[in-house]
């Protein structure tokens, strides 16, 4: 940690536990520098070398005073319980006196943060929630979008428009950061609200019964099944497709970036049952299939083939005796649970490309 004269102020060297969660206290004594502390930390070599640095954070240290305004925001329309929407949308800021009479005339900034998010949410406890374009909204993460500054009116109101219409492919957390500087003086009050915002009018989430790693072959496994808006509620999708994809991997002969071939693994889909459903307004139930060993994944379609829910499940048992060996390209081993105790049995399903004896 260094102070705003370039004085090192502050310095730990700790070693990473093994989830690489660490806490680090630095005490500020009564005549610590005012402003801005920098603080860095970086990955030493063996020699306590400084190798490459992990991250960097501003902090400001000032004098206790306080704040002689309050500030709120709205937005317009409203969030609702579950998502917002991507478009168009009007945020009012409200500034007011200590006293809560309006504050005209005052500075204003709004700034948008945009941070990965899942559909997750207290209402549906247990649910996984399928976002199309999580690969896309990944891309968004760490945006950060400046909307400018505006003077609060005689009614100490400053307006703005947040552009998530241009955000349209992505699902994501939103901070809305709102400052208000006093009319003398550069002091600000700063005011923060989180909200979850996604193009999806609904979204289908299902809850297992049990591990969709390890399903035994001819076994039950069973999911249930939702549909829910923005409000949380639960809706009724007609017209939609049931379909069970299995995943394969097999040998292709694949051209390498220095001009050579060679056979590379590839997973290879294909779908082997399809069925027209309707999801109730509510939780129903749907058993997977168990009758052949291997990788699948369930997905729920529309009438223009754009998938609602995926869901992955594999389900383990001796093999199709037809299969032909030369083809598959993985060797993989795969046990019933992630934890095992000493003197407990572990079972292991084994998926070989080749015929014959081996040590585990």
């Amino acid at each position: 940690i260094q102070d705003p004269r370039g004085r090192e102020v502050g310095n730990q060297t700790v070693r990473l536990p093994y989830d690489g969660f660490f806490a680090c206290d630095f005490p500020l004594g009564e005549a610590a520098a005012l402003g801005q502390h920098d603080i860095e930390v970086n990955v030493l070599d063996q020699d306590d070398k400084v190798m490459f640095r992990l991250g960097r954070a501003a902090v400001r240290v000032e004098e206790f005073q306080p704040d002689r305004m309050k500030v709120a925001t709205k937005l317009d329309p409203a969030p609702p319980a579950g998502w917002l929407d991507c478009k168009t949308t009007d945020a009012e800021v409200s500034v007011q006196s200590l006293f809560g009479e309006p504050a005209p005339e005052r500075r204003v900034t709004m700034r948008l943060e945009l941070s990965p998010a899942d559909f997750g949410f207290p209402e549906w406890p247990g649910y996984t929630f399928y976002d199309a374009n999580a690969e896309d909204s990944e891309s968004r993460a760490g945006r950060t979008i400046e909307l400018g500054e505006e003077k609060s009116d005689d009614k100490g109101i400053a307006r703005f428009k947040l552009p998530l219409d241009t955000l349209k492919d992505a699902t994501f957390r939103l901070a809305v950061l709102t400052e208000a500087f006093e009319r003398d003086g550069g002091r600000s009050v700063r005011h923060a609200m989180t909200c979850l915002v996604s193009p999806y009018q609904s979204v289908v989430g299902w809850k297992p019964d049990g591990d969709l790693n390890y399903i035994a072959k001819d076994g039950e496994r069973a999911l249930r099944l939702v549909a829910v808006g923005r409000d949380l509620k639960p809706l009724a999708l007609d017209a939609m497709r049931r379909r069970i994809i299995e995943i394969r991997h097999v040998s292709v002969l694949t051209e390498l970036d220095n001009g050579n071939y060679a056979y590379v693994s590839t997973a290879k889909e294909r779908t082997v049952s399809e069925e027209p459903i309707t999801l109730a307004a509510g939780e129903s139930e749907y058993k997977l299939p168990t009758a052949k060993a291997g990788n699948f994944r369930m997905e729920i379609i529309d009438a223009e083939s754009v998938v609602h829910c995926a869901v992955p499940f594999h389900v383990v048992g001796k093999g199709d005796e037809n299969a032909t060996l030369e083809r598959e390209a993985e060797l993989a081993i795969q046990l019933s649970k992630g934890e095992v105790l000493p003197g407990e049995e572990i079972e292991v399903h084994l998926s070989a490309p080749y015929a014959g004896a081996g040590l585990v």
